[in-house]
């Protein structure tokens, strides 16, 4: 199945996109395969949902804005059930994939319920990644966890993020997703040797790399050893 080709209108300086790229659904599909506990049989659904996901995050007409609420509420009887993932057998959520619009959460949530089950692996709960989410709230990893806890589905913890905490505009919420995805350790003299050394063994260029990339391609290497 192809993309259909991306459509541009001219605003000024820029052009806008209202669909992905081939290359970029089939990166999103291959994430929802390991996802989805690297099923085989599943392409079409995996390709659709990237095509979903990628479309709700990224290429929204810039004349017809949709707010992280009102796309959260549209999709309120498309509700996912938060099932407690075995992080030694499947990776958690890729960091990219938005709840209510937020980066982070769905693979935070992944990791919070996998330590309540004593199944995190080599993944942490509650970490520097996870505070940022946090952090952005103005929540705590406790008051994360009791929610997930009392969820049965990933939406209903996306509602609590929007309800409580820092309040957060949806402009507030995208901007700060923008910067999570784009962000690199490169641009951090304490971290940058950690992430070159990172990026060397997995086969990425650090300059080029995002931290959401190097977490996707650890993830994708990890269980790629781990299944053969």
């Amino acid at each position: 199945m192809v993309a259909p080709p991306a459509a541009t209108e001219e605003s000024g300086q820029k052009k806008i996109r209202f669909a992905p790229s081939t290359d970029e659904v089939a990166k999103r599909a291959y994430f929802s395969y390991l996802n989805h506990g690297s099923r085989p049989g599943h392409d079409v659904q995996n390709w659709l949902e990237a095509e979903t996901q990628l479309h709700a995050e990224h290429y929204l007409p810039k004349k017809q804005p949709i707010s992280a609420t009102e796309t959260h509420n549209n999709h309120k009887d498309m509700k996912t059930p938060i099932i407690a993932r075995d992080l030694t057998r499947q990776p958690p959520h890729s960091p990219r994939v938005r709840l209510a619009g937020f980066v982070i959460a769905r693979r935070t949530i992944d990791k919070c319920r996998a330590s309540v089950a004593g199944t995190l692996g080599e993944y942490h709960y509650d970490c520097p990644l996870d505070n940022m989410l946090f952090s952005f709230k103005g929540i705590t990893g406790d008051q994360f966890k009791a929610v997930v806890q009392n969820s049965e589905n990933y939406e209903d913890v996306g509602d609590w993020l929007l309800a409580n905490g820092t309040p957060k505009t949806p402009t507030e919420i995208k901007a700060w997703s923008h910067e999570m995805e784009a962000g690199s350790p490169m641009k951090n003299p304490e971290k940058r040797a950690g992430f070159i050394e990172n990026c060397t063994k997995l086969g990425l260029s650090p300059e080029k790399s995002t931290t959401f990339d190097w977490l996707d391609a650890d993830d994708r290497v990890s269980f790629r050893h781990r299944a053969a």
